[in-house]
């Protein structure tokens, strides 16, 4: 039995897990929060972006040759992580897939924060052998999720004039509404404080400082791959609920990616029970493109 070393990876030298990542992280088996795009240059650009203090990798060799690597982003000074992997060689057997990944997951783990006591993994429906692992790491299933994409149309639809971007103002019943609905959700505050730059944007429907409803999107690094808008959150409150408000967002998210940002595609990511939404998303031409099974693992 070949013996593993694993080492972590400073910030510096993540760009030589690239290559590893955009070769083995392919569909069926394909870690979802690992997934950068097609190219190499996707993956580098996703690797880069990382925040030094908010990310950590370790790499897996037998005999020098890289065979698993497995990294994770958590909330600096937070309680959650997101985990990217375990991506393993594609040529490995079984039994040396299951060692390569309880290797990877022990040593990662000691290099995370000792607040970090939520973990989350996020395998493509297809990738069974990474569900597979996961249970074994006393990670329960959670409910699905779908991830959509549209191609840029030829006719972009026009920005409502209801949606504005979030004002100073907005903010705090805009945090308030966000913690409301997704109460561990990953935008941190600054990031909502922060956004409406080059790549990052909230836009509000509301009164005053009243916000009914918000969406918030980002436009990552995609290297040399074309632009895509990334709708992470679409959300209207209770109250202002089937007044089209929703519609409404999301046309004027896109219409900020599409004609503003120049993107491509657009993608999102909806929880397989959210009927109306996914009604939503399909009318205005986003189609169902991977599921993914979110597990979990909380600790004390």
């Amino acid at each position: 039995m070949k013996p593993i070393n694993v080492e972590i990876v400073n910030p510096e030298a993540r760009a030589k897990l690239a290559e590893f990542l955009c070769e083995n992280n392919r569909a069926p088996r394909l870690c979802l929060h690992s997934e950068a795009g097609e190219t190499l240059s996707a993956y580098l650009a996703d690797l880069a972006a990382l925040p030094p203090d908010e990310a950590a990798y370790v790499v897996a060799t037998i005999n020098d040759v890289i065979v698993g690597v497995m990294g994770a982003e958590f909330e600096a000074d937070g309680y959650r992580a997101w985990l990217r992997g375990p991506v393993i060689a594609n040529e490995l057997p079984s039994e040396t897939t299951d060692r390569v990944g309880d290797a990877l997951w022990r040593d990662l783990a000691a290099q995370l924060p000792a607040t970090v006591k939520r973990f989350d993994g996020f395998p493509e429906i297809a990738h069974i052998t990474l569900q597979a692992w996961y249970r074994r790491q006393h990670f329960t299933e959670q409910s699905h999720y779908f991830i959509y994409e549209a191609p840029r149309p030829d006719a972009v639809l026009p920005w409502p004039e209801q949606v504005k971007p979030a004002t100073d103002a907005q903010h705090a019943a805009l945090i308030a509404l966000a913690k409301f609905v997704f109460p561990t959700g990953y935008i941190t505050e600054a990031q909502f404080t922060a956004a409406n730059d080059e790549r990052h944007a909230v836009f509000v429907i509301g009164d005053g400082d009243a916000v009914y409803g918000y969406v918030y999107a980002n436009i990552p690094d995609a290297g040399d791959e074309p632009a895509e808008i990334y709708v992470d959150y679409l959300v209207v409150s209770p109250q202002a609920r089937g007044k089209g408000y929703g519609r409404m967002l999301l046309q004027a998210a896109l219409a900020w990616g599409f004609l503003e940002r120049n993107a491509q595609s657009a993608a999102l990511t909806v929880a397989a029970d959210n009927t109306n939404a996914k009604g939503l998303y399909a009318s205005v031409g986003f189609d169902l493109v991977a599921t993914g099974v979110p597990m979990r693992r909380d600790v004390k």
